[in-house]
């Protein structure tokens, strides 16, 4: 279990999106969305973040 830390204000929506890895791994990323008005994509595994796209209004679903 790990904790994905980046977004000041309540997280909306979870979005777990798999991938083929190297010799036919799964591997897992997510997209969170957020009222801060962000949505952050994330290794779900290392829990580092990947990229932060800002749309300047709270999201409130995905």
């Amino acid at each position: 279990i790990s904790e994905l830390e980046g977004h000041t204000a309540p997280v909306t929506s979870v979005v777990v999106v798999p991938a083929a890895g190297a010799a036919g791994k799964l591997l897992y990323n997510c997209w969170t969305s957020s009222l801060d008005g962000t949505l952050r994509y994330w290794n779900f595994a290392s829990g580092e973040l990947i990229k932060t796209v800002d749309v300047n209004i709270p999201i409130y679903f995905m």
